[in-house]
């Protein structure tokens, strides 16, 4: 596997390096003075960075769709085009009309604020005050609930984003009606602002990047460059950047275009999204900068030095918020964490200092009013886990991993447990693992055992944490719970891979990366022969903030600010 940095400096130089023609690979990607090689950036570093050392027959499941979609000739891919992005808005439309929610709501004569409502986030949340569960953005409710009383709330995301799988289409219209039912926020899908004109303008482009595929598909210097850690990976390269070319970029205008559409007949007074450098994402600011529309983007996982969607050069940010070519588009404002996501992207990164705004995880608001609702014991009793125990929960991730990890992991928890007395087991399975996972870990563990529970796969595992004495996992998020929630952690990694995140270096998890070391370090942490509790005190301090359920208010200020200096 490439690492981050070779992977970096490879596509910066396929970048910027001047070419035959006369143009860098960017300037040639260059479309109405933006740089739509922005967009295509962090795809190619992934694609990197998952080639194996022997990338002779590195063939992804992508580059297959991409060179089907690529061998189509012009006029027939962009009439497919034109026929989806019609068929698709006239199902939404239905959809909308079926469900009374085919027009933009007028409201009270107050400011509108416009949030990226992801599929992905539309889930049951469960209130721990009241017990009920209701389906809401999983990720913006707590903000939603503090601004919906004073200002205009509106959701949007593209509905239908591919065709292919066909399930995952038909999941993303069942979601649009599950939101235009029963979501007491209006929600507008992206798609349904399309136009014909667009689809026009989309062509244009298409045609003017086919020219300059062209020019760069023979440009010799261009062969020359794609030689990566001494392997000629031209093959691959141009596959990808091909697609990029007759694709993505005629893609991304299509969506800037969109964008404006949608915001000339919304009229929002700001933007707040997360996933910034995605496709979608990076239109909406290209669009909101032309439009003078702020924008504020809250961060939405762990950010480390070698993320390819948050760090950039200095000189790839416009020290005055531009978005035109050659540089990178940026939101106005950026809510982190805490104060060690706030220095890394202002010193290693290249976003201003004043764009930052240090808040805390709004999503971990809700883990005081976990604590004040339940005790571990009613937590255990509720999950039918013996209780005057102590309590070692294992967050597994099985589909991240090889069959072979996840064999030897259960091994090595199965060859721990035969040592340890008075402890049980309890494992939350990842909500997206399969059948054959769960066979692997009742086989390997030999179960049934009285000492190890395994979770049902929709158990609450924020309260499952909450519950227990020690947690293990690989690189999961609910290690950075387990912390918020002052818990011992665990990181198992029995691969020859190094950890993905640094908390044992950190002093804050102990690490296991044999077999035989599960059950040793598990006794060290019960009889207390490490220093975690004061460096987690640390870490939440420079990387969460505070825990004190005020986070999204924070974040709401951040907003709310924006709107009042808005010029």
């Amino acid at each position: 596997m490439a690492d981050y940095k070779d992977s970096l400096d490879f596509t910066r130089k396929l970048a910027t390096t001047k070419l035959d023609c006369g143009l860098t690979l960017s300037e040639l990607a260059g479309y109405d003075d933006i740089a739509m090689w922005w967009f295509a950036r962090f795809d190619l570093i992934d694609l990197l960075l998952h080639m194996p050392d022997e990338c002779d027959a590195y063939r992804p499941t992508e580059l297959k769709f991409h060179s089907i979609v690529c061998s189509l000739p012009l006029w027939m891919f962009s009439f497919l085009n034109f026929c989806f992005d019609l068929t698709r808005k006239i199902f939404i439309k239905s959809i909308l009309l079926f469900c009374r929610k085919n027009k933009i709501e007028a409201g009270l004569p107050r400011k509108k604020i416009l949030f990226t409502a992801e599929d992905i986030r539309w889930r049951k949340m469960k209130d721990y005050e009241t017990g009920e569960s209701r389906k809401t953005d999983t990720f913006f409710d707590p903000l939603l609930n503090i601004l919906k009383d004073d200002y205009t709330l509106i959701g949007t995301y593209p509905c239908v984003k591919y065709i292919y799988p066909f399930s995952s289409a038909m999941e993303s219209l069942k979601i649009l009606i599950d939101k235009a039912k029963n979501w007491d926020i209006q929600h507008l899908p992206f798609n349904v602002f399309w136009t014909a004109k667009i689809w026009l303008k989309e062509y244009r482009a298409a045609r003017h990047f086919m020219k300059q595929w062209k020019l760069l598909a023979k440009d010799k210097k261009f062969r020359q460059l794609c030689n990566f850690k001494g392997t000629d990976v031209f093959d691959l390269i141009s596959r990808q950047v091909k697609f990029y070319f007759l694709v993505l970029f005629p893609c991304a205008v299509k969506r800037i275009a969109i964008s404006k559409i949608m915001f000339g007949k919304v009229r929002p007074d700001t933007v707040v999204l997360i996933n910034e450098y995605g496709i979608f994402e990076r239109a909406l600011i290209i669009a909101a900068k032309q439009k003078g529309i702020p924008t504020i983007a809250i961060q939405h996982g762990n950010i480390q030095p070698w993320h390819q969607g948050y760090m950039y050069a200095k000189e790839d940010v416009s020290a005055d918020g531009l978005v035109t070519s050659p540089y990178c588009p940026m939101p106005d404002r950026t809510a982190v964490y805490g104060s060690y996501f706030k220095k890394l992207l202002s010193t290693e990164s290249a976003y201003p200092e004043d764009s930052l705004v240090i808040t805390g995880q709004p999503r971990y608001d809700i883990l005081s009013t976990l604590k004040e609702q339940f005790t571990a014991e009613s937590i255990l009793k509720e999950y039918n886990i013996p209780l005057n125990r102590k309590v070692i929960l294992w967050t597994t991730q099985c589909i991240g991993m090889t069959e072979e990890e996840n064999i030897a992991n259960a091994k090595a928890f199965a060859a721990a447990f035969e040592q340890l007395d008075e402890v049980v087991l309890v494992i939350k399975q990842h909500p997206r693992e399969r059948p054959e996972h769960l066979k692997i870990l009742q086989k390997h563990l030999h179960l049934p055992k009285d000492n190890i529970v395994i979770s049902p796969i929709t158990a609450d595992t924020l309260k499952l944490i909450h519950a227990c004495d020690l947690m293990v996992t690989k690189f999961s998020t609910t290690a950075v719970e387990a912390i918020a929630l002052d818990k011992a952690l665990v990181l198992m990694n029995l691969t020859d891979e190094p950890d993905r995140i640094e908390y044992v270096k950190q002093g804050i998890a102990v690490g296991v990366y044999k077999p035989e070391d599960l059950a040793p370090v598990i006794r060290k942490i019960f009889n207390n022969e490490t220093d975690m509790a004061e460096k987690r005190k640390e870490y939440i301090q420079r990387y969460l903030y505070r825990i004190d359920g005020q986070a999204a208010s924070r974040v709401a200020g951040a907003i709310v600010d924006m709107l009042n200096n808005k010029n």
